[in-house]
């Protein structure tokens, strides 16, 4: 996990101007060499998060520059495209972890956890459906053009999510 590494300054560790971490999970500011805070972490939670309802990750590519360019300007596929099942709600939670803009993400973690748990009461409750709830299909992520989007297999996707507090 890069989790941290976005506050990492121990010269020893690197030379300068070099990228530290997994590119697929570094966000807008990481990959682009500026500071970075917090807000970095809850995007690779993002990253993570989106991997685990899909199966694949937002942002896919087999050389680091090809994947900072779709950081940086690409949109990943809604979820809810990929997968059978998952409420909006979900969607917007992990859209909101992958905001470009680290203002428009979470701005604590806790915060994130109030959606998710929140979200995980409302579907316990009924008050919210999975999408498409009726079908509980699973498909290896596949680009456009019919290409696989990388070389892994795939397993089922980890939805519906637990949701639970690690605490």
């Amino acid at each position: 996990m890069d989790f941290g590494l976005a506050q990492l300054t121990d010269a020893t560790v690197t030379q300068t101007g070099t990228v530290v971490g997994t590119p697929a999970y570094m966000s807008p500011e990481q990959a682009q060499g500026e500071l970075t805070d917090h807000r970095t972490d809850i995007w690779s939670l993002g990253v993570v998060l989106y991997e685990m309802i899909t199966g694949r990750v937002p942002f896919p590519g087999h050389r680091s520059d090809v994947i900072f360019h779709a950081i940086k300007h690409a949109e990943p596929e809604r979820v809810t495209a990929l997968r059978d099942g998952v409420p909006m709600e979900l969607e917007w939670i992990v859209g909101k972890c992958l905001a470009k803009n680290p203002a428009d993400r979470y701005q604590h973690i806790d915060d994130l956890i109030v959606d998710l748990s929140t979200l995980r009461k409302k579907l316990d409750s009924g008050a919210v459906a999975p999408a498409g709830s009726r079908t509980r299909s699973v498909h290896a992520p596949v680009a456009p053009r019919g290409r696989p989007i990388d070389d892994r297999r795939f397993e089922e996707p980890l939805w519906p999510l637990p949701l639970r507090r690690l605490s």
